[in-house]
């Protein structure tokens, strides 16, 4: 059996491009950066506290310039609350 980490999702918004479910949080393996991805449309949110700005998965990260957001994976709840997202994902 093989268990896997938890994927984390914004608590309480559903996306504002699909309308369906909440965004799941992605981070940077390079320089752990905090976005939010679509799971239906996969529009990247670089931004989570600003969902009205968007970017494509091809994009790269807005912090370090090193890795496109498809590289990202689900974000640890440790670094959702290093980031300040203490409380927002469930």
């Amino acid at each position: 059996m093989k268990i896997a980490a938890p994927s984390w999702f914004l608590k309480g918004k559903v996306c504002p491009c699909c309308g369906q479910g909440n965004p799941e949080f992605i981070s940077c393996p390079n320089c752990e950066h905090v976005a939010l991805v679509c799971l239906e449309s996969g529009t990247i949110f670089p931004e989570p506290k600003n969902m009205s700005f968007t970017m494509q998965p091809a994009n790269l990260c807005m912090e370090c310039s090193a890795v496109s957001f498809v590289s990202f994976s689900s974000a640890t709840d440790k670094q959702l609350e290093k980031s300040g997202y203490l409380g927002a994902y469930e």
